[in-house]
């Protein structure tokens, strides 16, 4: 019951009740999802699921387990929340200020009597903890993952284009039972694979070419999160030494992810490891996922976070060639009892 922790913070913001909006932390309260609607956490420890008749069966059956109360909307959302504040005595309520838009809390303030306050990242920040079970959804959807991609590994070839592959790596995805992908799967090649986020073109694959592939499975809500480069063909010696580096840099930040530790560090440590194709490495080492492809911390040269035990982060360091090419490996790490790699895929360069 996740909700127990929200409610806990309640208590901490001098709040009667928190009011939830977003699809991440209404699914992390009520540990159901998707739906539409929102959630109310108050400061005595219960949880109401505020939706309509489409979904309120289907959220009745997963209260059972977890505790959370369904509350039918039969009219406007507004007015059953505002009735609900004012039977509970609800006076200040904490409310998604860095998700909510200005006509959304327009509308809030003008139809739910209440104090407001901003809620901040406070509910972000004990998403940032996962707990077992959300760990194990997250290996599920890695699994799912890396079966479709080996599924696909079978496809690649000379003379198919890179929009046929990405579809093909989505529906494996979608068979093997993911709920839908990640983020928009990126399947490019050759000088495509400078662009960090390059998307899928009607490109045909040459040998030769570099291949990129960064996309990830959701399980239950959570999502995988995972980059291989393979070569077509065959590899020169500069891509075979570039990519080398990159591993290396991968190796260094992941052995640099460690509980109390500044997020700049593992970002610095995978720089260093690049030796001079580290200006060509343009973007932050990793980020937080969960519930959110990105979410929870940054491994960047700006960040003044401090990584701690149950975080889950991406390391996915890169080197990228403007019209040459591109290389980047990427794994998600978990700072359990210990720091274990969801991950199963070789790293080492594969030629195909």
């Amino acid at each position: 019951m996740r909700y127990k922790k929200i409610a806990e913070l309640c208590k901490n913001i001098s709040a009667d009740a928190v009011l939830l909006s977003s699809d991440e932390n209404c699914r992390y309260a009520t540990s159901f999802g998707p739906f539409e609607g929102m959630t109310v956490v108050t400061a005595d420890g219960e949880c109401y699921l505020f939706t309509d008749m489409r979904y309120t069966e289907a959220a009745e059956k997963s209260s059972k387990t977890t505790g959370v109360k369904v509350v039918a909307v039969t009219e406007g959302i507004y007015k059953h929340i505002s009735d609900f504040f004012a039977v509970k005595g609800v006076k200040t309520v904490a409310y998604e200020d860095l998700s909510v838009t200005v006509a959304a809390f327009s509308a809030m303030e003008k139809k739910i009597e209440a104090e407001w306050i901003k809620l901040g990242p406070s509910v972000n920040r004990i998403r940032n903890v996962k707990d077992s079970l959300e760990v194990e959804y997250m290996q599920k959807a890695q699994r799912i993952a890396e079966a479709a991609l080996e599924n696909v590994k079978n496809h690649i070839k000379a003379g198919v284009s890179e929009k046929q592959l990405a579809a093909r790596l989505d529906y494996e995805m979608n068979l093997l039972g993911s709920e839908g992908v990640s983020f928009d799967t990126i399947f490019i090649s050759g000088k495509n694979t400078s662009m960090p986020h390059g998307v899928p073109s009607d490109k045909v694959l040459q040998n030769g070419d570099f291949i990129t592939v960064d996309f990830g499975a959701v399980y239950n809500g959570y999502h995988s999160d995972m980059t291989r480069t393979f070569a077509l063909g065959y590899a020169t010696d500069e891509m075979t030494e570039i990519y080398n580096a990159v591993l290396r840099a991968q190796l260094a930040g992941i052995d640099a992810v460690e509980a109390g530790v500044s997020c700049r560090v593992p970002y610095e440590c995978a720089v260093k490891a690049l030796g001079k194709w580290g200006k060509y490495f343009t973007h932050s080492l990793g980020h937080g996922v969960g519930l959110a492809i990105h979410e929870g911390y940054s491994l960047s040269s700006k960040s003044d976070d401090i990584l701690g035990k149950g975080n889950v982060v991406t390391v996915e360091p890169g080197v990228y060639i403007p019209d040459k090419f591109g290389v980047r490996i990427e794994d998600v790490i978990w700072l359990g009892e210990e720091k274990i790699n969801f991950m199963q895929t070789p790293k080492e360069l594969l030629i195909i």
